[in-house]
């Protein structure tokens, strides 16, 4: 897949996480501002879609499909728009399938219990990436609702 260099476990990405600190102070705080902006940002393309990573002022937009991934290249735009100031330089979209989950009934449900759930929240809640914290917070809470 163009754009893609390699493919880690979500297992891999969180022990990264909770070791590495190469986010400045100044990058974290803007990535913040990216999650409360992005609804407003994005629109409808919001619930398909998530700022994912913010650093030397390239973002980073993960979708769930192609087609998502297309209306947001062409919103880029006004998604500058809505994150001026914040020094976004690059915008990178990428259609990742995998991080959402499936919605055809043909594939099988997957359910986290409750004590999987409450492990994903506590996990999270040691992250330093707001995007990945916020990914990992919504994991947990859909199974959650869903145990």
């Amino acid at each position: 897949m163009p754009g893609i260099k390699e493919f880690r476990s979500v297992s891999s990405l969180l022990k990264t996480q909770l070791t590495n600190t190469e986010d400045s102070p100044v990058d974290q705080t803007i990535q913040q501002q990216l999650l409360n902006r992005w609804p407003r940002c994005a629109g409808k393309a919001a619930m398909w879609s998530f700022p994912l990573l913010f650093r030397s002022g390239r973002l980073v937009i993960f979708t769930e499909s192609a087609i998502w991934a297309t209306e947001l290249r062409h919103q880029r735009q006004t998604i500058e728009n809505g994150l001026a100031g914040l020094g976004v330089n690059q915008i990178v979209v990428r259609a990742s399938p995998e991080v959402f989950p499936k919605r055809n009934s043909k594939y099988r449900t997957v359910r986290l219990s409750r004590g999987n759930s409450e492990n994903m929240s506590k996990t999270a809640s040691r992250l330093t990436h707001p995007g990945l914290k916020d990914a990992i917070i919504r994991l947990a809470r859909r199974g959650s609702e869903e145990s």
